[in-house]
């Protein structure tokens, strides 16, 4: 019997009511638990060891002490991913272990072991893993915290970028620009609107075109985005699409430096631009730049730098915005 065997033994002892115990010893029980837990993940015995704290955290529990108890759980979680659990039992320790923080009166803590547990899960089943960072930052924003929820943002929208799922991520990045314009991050929320349009032009076979084209328009009215690089980028961009221009497109991304400064995952992608046949976009004209106003665009952002906000006082014509565009 291995150290870690017998104190888990002595453990059990200690909460089993006997003629002689009338009632469970949780506070002798505790430590031999920890101990039973740490020489089991010492020796390689994951499995044990995420038993060992699972037994701990419940002691905890009987104790009064949800925060110890969400602690135990999380190392708990954290163990079990390589110890032969399925994904719904693995992504159950950190449920509860959130549970158990908003019980101690902790919520960010509890947002915080959702995002553990995300990333926990990311290498064993991606549907679980983004579950758990988009509740990370309903959590978050719940406790007022939008700032907070930014990272998990980004492991949410870098998961799906690797999985392909580009629909998902490009709504996950408007989702993104919300908080980040909550939050005051214009140039965060700049980003996010430009690479939401470029994980939807990553669909295969252009499918994402049209949503590209109208998520453009849409940003336009949003002022922290119009006048912007990110804006100017985004227009360059869709006129290149709606000019079947595979050079200009593929020029666009390679010269304009707002390209480079987006995140990697992002970068990446808008260097494979574009994924179809340009030419079967022929039948289907796009709209031309001027229909949302780029030349407007091209000459406001000359004067905006990297990280402003556009001025309110842009002086436009109907030749240069359709209005029923931006609605």
């Amino acid at each position: 019997m291995s150290e870690g065997d017998k104190l888990m033994s002595k453990a059990e002892s200690k909460v089993t009511v006997s003629l002689f115990r009338w009632s469970p010893d949780w506070e002798a029980a505790l430590p031999l638990y920890e101990q039973a837990a740490q020489k089991y993940r010492i020796s390689g015995a994951k499995g044990k060891a995420a038993v060992a704290y699972e037994k701990a955290s419940f002691t905890q529990e009987k104790l009064g002490s949800p925060w110890h108890a969400a602690k135990h759980l999380e190392s708990a979680g954290m163990l079990a991913k390589e110890s032969g659990y399925t994904v719904a039992e693995v992504e159950s320790f950190f449920t509860r272990a959130c549970a158990l923080y908003l019980e101690a009166g902790r919520g960010q803590a509890g947002a915080d072991a959702l995002s553990r547990g995300g990333k926990t899960l990311e290498s064993v089943n991606s549907d679980a893993a983004y579950r758990l960072y988009m509740e990370a930052v309903e959590m978050y924003q719940n406790e007022g915290k939008d700032h907070f929820s930014l990272d998990s943002f980004r492991a949410a929208i870098n998961l799906l970028i690797r999985t392909e799922r580009f629909e998902d991520a490009a709504t996950t990045q408007l989702r993104f620009a919300e908080a980040c314009s909550r939050t005051g991050a214009k140039q965060s929320q700049c980003k996010a609107y430009l690479s939401a349009m470029i994980a939807w032009l990553s669909e295969p076979d252009l499918k994402g075109l049209p949503e590209a084209t109208n998520c453009l328009q849409d940003c336009l009215a949003v002022d922290a985005f119009y006048g912007s690089v990110e804006a100017r980028a985004a227009a360059d961009l869709i006129e290149a699409y709606a000019r079947r221009d595979v050079e200009a497109i593929q020029k666009c991304i390679k010269d304009d430096n707002t390209f480079q400064h987006l995140d990697t995952s992002i970068l990446r992608l808008a260097r494979k631009l574009p994924t179809g046949d340009l030419g079967s976009l022929q039948q289907a004209p796009l709209p031309l730049s001027s229909d949302f106003g780029t030349s407007s665009l091209q000459h406001q952002s000359g004067a905006v730098g990297r990280g402003q906000q556009s001025s309110p006082a842009i002086e436009t014509t109907t030749d240069d915005i359709d209005e029923d565009n931006l609605c």
